[in-house]
C-alpha cells in the first residue's frame, strides 16, 4: 500500500480520533456526542475498522472547530486559528435542548423549528 492510501486506512483513522482526544482534553464520549453518534459507535471507529458517515464528520468539523482536510488526511493543522474545543454556553443550551427533544421523540423537522423559534 502507497503512502497516500495509507492516510486513508481505517487504522490511520483511528489513530487521528486518538490524536483529537488527546489535542482537544475531550473525552471519547463527549466527542461522540459532538458527532451526533453513541459512545459505542465512536469506539467502533477507534477498534473495528469502521468509518464515520459525512455527516458525522460534518459535525465533528463544525462542534469542534478542526479543519476538514485534516480529519480526513492527517495532513495541515488539526485546529482551525482561534478555535476553542469549549463550547459557548448557549450552544450548550441548544444542545441539552436539542438532547432532550430527541429523549422525547421529537423528529428533526420539530426539533429544527423548536431551535429556531
Amino acid at each position: 500500500m502507497n503512502q497516500a492510501a495509507d492516510r486513508f486506512s481505517p487504522d490511520a483513522f483511528a489513530a487521528r480520533l486518538r490524536e483529537l482526544r488527546k489535542a482537544t482534553g475531550l473525552t471519547g464520549a463527549r466527542i461522540a456526542q459532538r458527532g451526533g453518534i453513541t459512545k459505542q459507535t465512536f469506539s467502533g471507529y477507534l477498534h473495528t475498522g469502521r468509518v464515520p458517515s459525512a455527516g458525522v464528520l460534518a459535525n465533528w468539523v463544525f462542534q469542534l472547530g478542526i479543519t476538514a482536510k485534516w480529519l480526513l488526511t492527517g495532513t495541515g493543522p488539526l485546529l482551525l486559528e482561534n478555535t476553542s474545543c469549549e463550547l459557548d454556553p448557549l450552544v450548550q443550551r441548544v444542545e441539552q435542548m436539542v438532547a432532550s427533544l430527541r429523549q422525547a421523540g421529537a423528529h428533526e423537522p420539530e426539533i429544527l423549528r423548536s431551535v429556531l423559534e
